[in-house]
Order: C-alpha cells, then sequence, then structure tokens
C-alpha cells in the first residue's frame, strides 16, 4: 500500500476544482484518507518547492507567491501504485504538456 499527497493550489479552490478533482482520484480506484484545507506560508512554501529555487531562479518568487494567494487542499491519496496512478492522473507537470483528460 502506498501513500502519496495530492495537492489543490489555491487556483484550484478558487475555480471550485476541488470536487471534481477528489471525484476524479476515486474514479481512478485511489482512496482519499485524509483531506486538510489550509494556508500555506511563505516560509512552508519556500522550503516545500526548494527543489525548483536553482532550477527556476527567474519565476521563484511569482511559484511562492502563487501558493501562499489562497487556502491550498490537502490529500492524502492511499492504494497499490498510488504515486504512479495519481502521477497519470494528474499528468505532467506543465499543464501545455498535459494530455487530454488530465487534471491539469
Amino acid at each position: 500500500m502506498e501513500k502519496t499527497l495530492a495537492l489543490i493550489k489555491p487556483d484550484g479552490v478558487q475555480r471550485k476544482l476541488t470536487e471534481e478533482c477528489m471525484r476524479r482520484i476515486l474514479a481512478e480506484g485511489l482512496r482519499i484518507r485524509q483531506k486538510k484545507t489550509f494556508l500555506m506560508s511563505k516560509e512552508f512554501a519556500e522550503e516545500f518547492r526548494r527543489d525548483l529555487k536553482e532550477k527556476y531562479p527567474t519565476i521563484w518568487n511569482s511559484l511562492i507567491e502563487y501558493m501562499t494567494e489562497g487556502p491550498s487542499i490537502a490529500l492524502l491519496v492511499e492504494e497499490h501504485d498510488a504515486i504512479s496512478r495519481l502521477r497519470k492522473l494528474c499528468g505532467p507537470t506543465n499543464p501545455k504538456d498535459a494530455p487530454k483528460g488530465t487534471i491539469r
């Protein structure tokens, strides 16, 4: 059994996509074990996405602003192969590269 994090970021919450994202996760046969709405602090966002600071220095500040502009929803997702299944469902990080039908 694998556990992984699904994060519905502020733009998804603002656009009222939370229920649709959860519906798709459940339809994939994944279980949502916990759901938490929270406001990400600047410090937490910087630590959470520290892997991108050197990779994308020109957008770093705007990324942190984006992550902290409103509430996010964290979902603890669990099932066999949860990580690969959720990644496939979400699609590539860049929405422009995401196939039709993925969450992005």
